[in-house]
């Protein structure tokens, strides 16, 4: 299994007191693999709620022009192109 060495920079720090909070009995590298799973749920969930909310507006805007335009109208168009 592959690891990862991660440098205590004050954001992880900030991150590990967080986890302290949540996980008081886990090691710091147990914290952060709980922390790196819990925020991967996190980006997961908000990528879902984007595609839900855009098929949900792609849906809104289905077929607001329908009868725009004859269904002829591109032939119409192309008869007045040059060849």
């Amino acid at each position: 299994m592959k690891r990862t060495m991660v440098t205590h920079t004050a954001p992880i720090q900030q991150a590990l007191a967080v986890g302290a909070a949540e996980w008081p009995d886990a090691s710091d590298s147990e914290r952060l693999a709980r922390l790196a799973i819990k925020g991967a749920d996190v980006f997961q969930a908000e990528r879902q709620k984007a595609v839900v909310e855009w098929h949900s507006t792609v849906e809104s805007v289905s077929g607001i022009f329908s009868g725009v335009f004859s269904s002829d109208y591109l032939d119409e168009i192309r008869d007045g192109w040059p060849e």
